[in-house]
């Protein structure tokens, strides 16, 4: 529905709103400031946040303040705004707290004196928030959100380009902040600006609020409402609605006025007949109450995050940021239209900031079929976050993980640490990672996901299944063969190298390299000379691995002396062959 600057005579949803608005966002802050300049921070919340513009529940004092500046030309607004905000799974809430030195709600309302009715044409204190929808209003993000990012001429407020819209809030404190609601909850008006102008979202049922005017409900175009002449034509019902306040009329609860000439000198009645409509203009639920004593107003809002309507800005991204700029109208001294704008703000959610801190493992080098413990500390340096299960992989986050740690929460600031526990059973030898993730589903939202996954390099060797040697017990000088056997029962080959160390005199024996092929079990052989009598601690290893480290003790024994019995047979046999020898050389000697 497309507002028809023509008729805004009679624009019951818009009128005079529209025009206010139009001038609230004209002045503008020059220059090409970024959005870092303000930003509001839109904190996690658990508890309850109740729209009743009190901004007493305990969720608001943890929620960090934003001031954001106001001016009117170069006239700044009595103090800052102050903003917060929160969301939970569905709802964005916000808070704004603004000086006020006038109670302004009464928008055009009507007194009865010397027996003809006249209009007070006094005006609301307001609050507007203009959102740049999808970022698509060219120079919105650079401080432009008036008059430099929208064409503003002849009171016609409208966007530049095609495809380009902004989202736009109105609360008014006399339009519709008043509410028949139990509890008691207004909102504000949601509207759209395109390239058409200032544009009602989309509401059934009746009008928003209608005219509480003769010239208003008749069809002569020439009477204008509220002027000379004109009078109410509704008054209150017997039946008083659930929040009766005489200032206001509510749709429902009226009756037609039969002769207007009827009341009592110095009678007042409101211009104005309330309702709020259903559907996609008034989803925001929003709350303020005036403090007499201090002069401010405080203003709780409420929206659904994502909403069923395309013109609606969807905060469907948390991890993206969110501009707008606001007005606060301070309509004060009988009506007088004083308006201040803002300049740009981003709003960013705070979101969880899950973190796994660098592992650590009991080895880095285990034996196929062994286990390995991993360390784990888990942080959370953003907001609380819940429902989520870390995950140990082995060289990659997919799949079915090999241990899990599930979490119902974390909150904000929080550390855990832990171990997982990994069976090598039935892997390939060789080269993995250890991969740790958190929030394996991707169910937390976070800015930064890089630093919820480490890593931990680590080699899996085959065993060593034996170790043995040929002689246990050698005499010195005596060789013996000592034999490791290197097992492959997984599908893939590898190249190892076995060192062979007698480590009772810290010395490395011999290294050999061979390609242990996948299934199969390879011996290897290293011949030792015994030399130094005692008892030799040998080990057997895979280079690079402690653990597959295999030892045995070889006893080596003194070289055992001859008997005396076989030193004479010796020395017998030695006499023997030299005779024999010399009756050889000398055969005369033999005939003698």
């Amino acid at each position: 529905m497309h507002l028809d600057q023509d008729s805004s005579r009679r624009a019951v949803s818009l009128g005079i709103v529209t025009l206010l608005v139009t001038a609230s966002f004209l002045a503008i802050l020059p220059g090409t400031a970024l959005a870092e300049d303000t930003v509001l921070i839109v904190g996690r919340t658990l508890g309850t946040v109740t729209i009743n513009g009190v901004a007493n529940d305990a969720v608001w004092a943890d929620a960090t303040t934003t001031r954001v500046s106001a001016t009117k030309g170069s006239l700044p607004l009595s103090g800052d705004v102050e903003l917060r905000a929160l969301y939970d799974e569905q709802y964005l809430y916000m808070l704004a707290m603004w000086a006020d030195p006038s109670y302004s709600v009464i928008p055009d309302q009507w007194l009865y004196t010397a027996q003809e009715w006249q209009s007070i044409h006094h005006k609301e204190d307001r609050f507007s928030i203009l959102w740049d929808s999808d970022n698509s209003i060219e120079g919105f993000d650079q401080n432009f959100q008036g008059c430099m990012a929208l064409d503003c001429h002849d009171s016609v407020w409208q966007t530049k380009n095609t495809g380009e819209w902004g989202d736009l809030w109105q609360w008014m404190a006399g339009r519709t902040n008043p509410s028949k609601r139990t509890p008691d909850v207004g909102w504000m008006d949601d509207l759209s600006v395109d390239t058409d102008g200032i544009v009602e979202d989309d509401y059934t049922g009746s009008s928003a609020w209608r005219m509480n005017s003769a010239y208003a409900a008749d069809e002569d175009p020439l009477t204008v409402p509220f002027a000379d002449g004109d009078h109410p034509i509704y008054k209150a019902s017997g039946e008083a609605p659930p929040n009766p306040d005489a200032n206001f009329l509510f749709d429902g609860y009226t009756m037609n006025i039969i002769d207007p000439s009827t009341f009592d000198d110095g009678t007042n009645l409101p211009g104005w007949v309330l309702n709020r409509p259903t559907g996609d203009r008034g989803d925001i639920d929003a709350k303020a109450v005036y403090d007499t004593v201090l002069k401010t107003w405080t203003l709780e809002v409420k929206r659904k995050l994502t909403t069923a309507h395309s013109p609606d800005i969807a905060f469907d991204d948390l991890t993206e940021d969110y501009y707008f700029g606001l007005a606060v109208f301070d309509n004060q001294a009988g009506g007088a239209a004083t308006h201040y704008n803002s300049g740009l703000v981003t709003m960013r959610f705070d979101l969880p900031d899950l973190k796994v801190e660098p592992l650590n493992a009991t080895t880095a080098s285990p034996v196929l079929g062994s286990r390995v413990n991993v360390s784990v500390t888990l942080g959370n340096a953003g907001a609380y976050a819940a429902g989520f299960t870390l995950g140990l992989y082995l060289d990659a986050p997919t799949g079915t993980p090999i241990a899990t740690k599930a979490y119902t929460s974390m909150e904000d600031g929080a550390s855990d640490s832990f171990n997982l526990t990994w069976d090598t059973t039935g892997v390939a030898v060789g080269e993995h990672k250890l991969v740790v993730k958190a929030d394996t589903a991707g169910v937390i939202v976070e800015h930064d996901e890089a630093n919820n996954v480490a890593e931990y390099n680590i080699i899996v060797y085959p065993p060593i299944t034996d170790f043995k040697a040929s002689k246990a017990k050698p005499e010195s000088g005596q060789k013996t063969i000592l034999t490791a056997s290197v097992s492959n029962p997984s599908a893939a080959n590898m190249t190892v190298t076995v060192i062979f160390t007698d480590t009772t005199r810290n010395s490395v024996l011999n290294t050999k390299t061979i390609e242990v092929k996948a299934g199969k079990t390879e011996n290897v052989t290293f011949t030792w000379k015994a030399s130094k009598v005692g008892k030799h601690t040998m080990t057997a290893e895979l280079q690079g691995s402690e653990a597959t480290k295999k030892q045995l003790v070889v006893d080596v024994k003194e070289e055992s002396p001859a008997p005396p019995a076989a030193y004479a047979l010796v020395a017998l046999a030695l006499v023997g062959a030299v005779l024999v020898a010399h009756r050889v050389t000398d055969p005369g000697r033999a005939r003698r």
